[in-house]
């Protein structure tokens, strides 16, 4: 009896040690979030990804489980006890945060009963030889023995598609099942009627051995999710097509999610922050979803980011937009980070104009903020605002509170006014004292005090 325990132990012991892969439930409570998720089991270790492409890896040791998941691209520690039911069998409950101390956010993963039948991905043994194949959301493809290829659909656990064998081309359809498919196959266009089986070995990505299985052309149509992304820009760059080639096909396949786009391109092509500002600079995405992902992606500072987009030739009204959007910049603080990367006086007001949406008396203010100089102020308000000299006359004392002089000068320099005009702007319009008016016409006109004072 003793003899026949161990054996049974033995048996079980190593049942548990292989690697199994089921469906799981992932329930981030406090997060209000719950998701269905593929995870595999390899002896005290469970591993898999998320279907936002983060990734989970927990250790357990005896009941006690710790690891962490990354999630909306942060990264979450758990901590979490093993218990069992009668229903599920082993799950997990704990807490998890994004934090250095103690988790505090409530959480359970609880096991499926069924064994994942959502993914072909893997090693096979067949009713005709081994079977590698890959998975990208729906698409199924790879190749069987050193004789021919697989290219397939699946919706649900049904798998339908075609097959070559050397020079000859064929049908198939799968039920998937447990680790398991049945199915059948035929030539060309015969009716379906041969059996084809197959049981599950490795969920290991396996290597194709037939390079026509990883070449672009088993992404036809549109591209809808990050996993048929990554498999497309990678089977670009094997084909030598380059980064700016791949971003364009990938919009015009629908595929709209420029941050996945930028992480998968840069890992892939290994291209600098300014390379790929370069090589999404034609492809009609929108420029802020991509500013966005270049920020996120390269850790791109405010400065760096404004001068690689420079570089680019990007629209500095965009540019602007994601400096503030972004980044949570002051207006003051974008107009210096413009000024000092050497954008023009129409470029600085159009942001002013166009972005920030703020009338001339509120430009002024920022401008002066931004420690921008007085003649630059007033260019502005003249060419962008089409503010007249005397408007402005009244924000240099009103608003910026520069001194008569100072006023009159700039005024006198950016509008190229008469003296009986300055005169006029400066004591009329922006109410400064008499003898101040009187002293500064003097001053820049090199005028004599009774013929200055005849003007006013």
């Amino acid at each position: 009896m003793r003899k026949l325990i161990t054996i049974i132990t033995t048996l079980l012991i190593g049942l548990n040690t292989q690697a199994q892969t089921r469906l799981w439930t992932l329930n981030l409570i406090d997060d209000n979030h719950k998701e269905n998720l593929t995870l595999t089991k390899n002896g005290n270790k469970i591993t898999g990804n998320l279907n936002d492409g983060g990734n989970l890896n927990i250790t357990i040791k005896g009941n006690k489980v710790t690891g962490y998941f990354r999630y909306n691209r942060k990264i979450y520690k758990l901590e979490a006890q093993r218990y069992y039911d009668v229903i599920s069998g082993e799950n997990f409950a704990g807490k998890y945060c994004s934090c250095s101390g103690k988790p505090d956010k409530s959480f359970y993963l609880a096991k499926k009963n069924t064994i994942a039948t959502t993914n072909m991905q893997g090693t096979w043994s067949s009713s005709f030889g081994e079977l590698r194949l890959k998975q990208n959301g729906s698409r199924v493809y790879g190749d069987y023995k050193n004789v021919g290829t697989i290219k397939a659909t699946m919706k649900g656990n049904l798998v339908s598609g075609e097959f070559t064998n050397g020079s000859k081309k064929g049908k198939l359809q799968w039920i998937l099942t447990d680790g398991k498919f049945t199915g059948k196959w035929a030539w060309g266009n015969n009716t379906l009627g041969g059996s084809w089986t197959g049981t599950l070995k490795s969920t290991k990505a396996p290597v194709l051995k037939n390079s026509k299985t990883t070449t672009a052309s088993n992404f036809n149509g549109i591209i809808k999710t990050n996993k048929e992304a990554e498999a497309f820009i990678r089977a670009q760059k094997k084909l030598g097509k380059s980064a700016k080639k791949t971003i364009e096909s990938l919009k015009t396949k629908g595929f709209q999610n420029t941050d996945i786009i930028v992480a998968f391109v840069k890992k892939h092509y290994q291209l600098s922050s300014q390379e790929m500002l370069n090589a999404f600079k034609y492809s009609n995405y929108k420029v802020s979803s991509v500013l966005t992902a270049i920020k996120n992606r390269y850790n791109t500072n405010a400065n760096t980011l404004l001068k690689i987009a420079k570089t680019a030739n990007y629209n500095v009204n965009d540019i602007a937009r994601s400096l503030e959007n972004d980044y949570s910049l002051r207006q003051d603080a974008i107009i210096k980070l413009l000024k000092s990367n050497n954008y023009s006086i129409s470029q600085i007001g159009n942001v002013l104009r166009k972005v920030f949406s703020i009338d001339g008396y509120t430009a002024a203010k920022v401008m002066q903020k931004a420690n921008l100089q007085a003649d630059f102020i007033f260019k502005v308000l003249k060419n962008n605002y089409n503010s007249s000299y005397k408007t402005v006359a009244k924000i240099g004392n009103d608003i910026l509170h520069f001194n008569a002089y100072k006023t009159a000068y700039n005024l006198y320099k950016v509008y190229n006014l008469k003296a009986n005009q300055l005169a006029s702007a400066i004591y009329n319009d922006a109410k400064y004292g008499l003898n101040e008016c009187i002293s500064a016409v003097m001053k820049i006109y090199n005028m004599g005090k009774s013929a200055v004072t005849s003007l006013f």
